[in-house]
């Protein structure tokens, strides 16, 4: 059920979906992991895509689309076929398509079938090949090693290449299969560890030779955000962006518990975090671990390290192409800085729009950081992308990064930061703060959509 995107109210909520709507499965790679059961799952390989009723925009031939990635720490959560009453709902009723889009968790082991299919006897079932990050973000598959046998340095996020590398396998599979879908359209939105296909569409694919004449980014919409990995086994690059924020001399004890110690600047796949419960690959080098934990999470260690110290010590090393390849995957802050060497800002800006509630010193709430959010807008902003952010306070926030705004939401406050006056827009002012339909207002500016009064642009 849809609404014709000239008979939309400017940027007002969408109206109410009444009617369920599901898709199906389209399978885009070869490998599946095995169930409960034993049986082959393909899900993590596959996405849905969802539709508008209502004709493309202004006589068009095609759908812009908006491309969305789940949740769930690298280790659970699945795209789904069922279309939210939120975000998926929203983009729907204003003729934008939406995709939610899976990819392969780091705590699993996958197959593949030498024939395609999944059907293959147990005998003749091969294990996913190792995956060699180049140093510019692109890939090569080794099929005389298997990814399961990779022995992480310091934790799981060593595996994001298979994120990576599905974000860009089940983008190009969609684009090649939908001719309904605009190409030169195309948003990004996503929560937690959902940001590592956001930024490596955005700022890596999108870079990679001849990437930019095949499809067009123009905006990223991403909550719980976090900007550079890992963000657990944290180490210098990330520890950089605390110290920028709250100084160098600032305490570990400022960011985190010291319950949560092992989790944040240990690994706490080796501390028996329950996220990694159950995992079918070995995610602990325990010898990196124990040295960690004994050097900053005991209460003597504790009580007097500094943020300068673990940017000093939680050193990730770049002698191999690999670990120089997963650096490159990792530094979102990095990636952005070259965004105007691919992306046409003058005559298309891109679009971010990040939202972070949490500012506690808690395991979840250090790795969604309000921090994180303020970093990301520090990153748009000097690489010439038009940003929206918002945080709440966190401990030791300084005066400059206090919000040009403030604006309660329910029980939260956040600062408010944006270098094209995003609230000021036409239509923007009555839609609620940190909202769907602020989300969805991002895509219709930067699609270029009449589900929205640019004259203020």
């Amino acid at each position: 059920m849809g609404v014709s995107v000239r008979a939309a109210a400017l940027l007002v909520a969408a109206m109410p979906t009444t009617t369920a709507i599901t898709a199906d499965a389209t399978v885009f790679g070869k490998y599946f992991s095995l169930d409960a059961s034993g049986a082959p799952s393909t899900i993590d390989q596959s996405y849905y895509l969802f539709l508008p009723t209502v004709p493309p925009a202004d006589g068009g031939a095609a759908y812009p689309v908006v491309l969305s990635y789940h949740p769930g720490g690298f280790t659970g959560g699945a795209p789904s076929g069922d279309c939210d009453a939120d975000v998926c709902a929203s983009l729907l009723d204003r003729g934008i398509a939406f995709a939610s889009m899976g990819y392969r968790l780091d705590g699993a082991r996958y197959y593949f079938c030498p024939d395609g299919s999944t059907a293959c006897a147990a005998a003749d079932r091969r294990e996913a090949e190792f995956i060699h990050v180049h140093e510019d973000g692109g890939f090569a598959l080794d099929a005389a090693r298997t990814l399961a046998s990779y022995e992480v340095a310091v934790g799981r996020q060593e595996f994001n290449g298979q994120a990576a590398y599905d974000a860009a396998a089940g983008f190009e599979h969609l684009l090649a299969n939908n001719p309904n879908i605009d190409a030169h359209k195309v948003g990004l939105t996503g929560s937690s560890a959902g940001g590592a296909a956001l930024n490596y569409l955005a700022w890596v694919w999108h870079a990679l030779p001849g990437n930019a004449a095949r499809a067009t980014p123009r905006a990223l919409v991403y909550t719980m955000a976090q900007l550079n990995y890992p963000v657990e086994n944290t180490l210098d690059v990330e520890w950089r962006v605390w110290a920028d924020d709250l100084g160098y001399d600032a305490k570990l004890a400022d960011i985190v518990d010291l319950d949560d110690c092992y989790a944040i600047v240990g690994n706490p796949c080796c501390g028996g975090d329950m996220i990694c419960e159950g995992a079918a690959v070995n995610l602990c080098n325990m010898t990196w671990h124990n040295a960690t934990v004994a050097r900053y999470c005991t209460a003597d260690a504790y009580a007097t390290a500094t943020v300068g110290d673990l940017v000093e010590t939680q050193v990730w090393p770049t002698e191999t192409a690999q670990q120089r390849g997963l650096a490159k995957l990792w530094y979102a802050q990095r990636n952005m800085a070259g965004a105007a060497a691919h992306y046409n800002l003058t005559a298309t800006p891109f679009y971010v729009y990040v939202a972070n509630q949490l500012n506690g010193t808690v395991h979840m709430e250090v790795v969604h950081h309000a921090v994180a959010a303020r970093a990301y807008a520090k990153a748009a902003a000097a690489a010439g992308l038009r940003y929206v952010s918002y945080y709440t306070d966190y401990a030791h926030m300084t005066a400059d990064d206090a919000g040009d705004a403030r604006f309660a939401v329910g029980s939260d406050v956040y600062n408010y930061k944006s270098n094209w006056d995003f609230v000021a827009r036409t239509g923007v002012a009555p839609l609620g703060r940190v909202s769907v339909a602020e989300q969805t207002a991002t895509f219709c500016f930067a699609f270029e959509q009449t589900c929205h009064n640019r004259t203020a642009l």
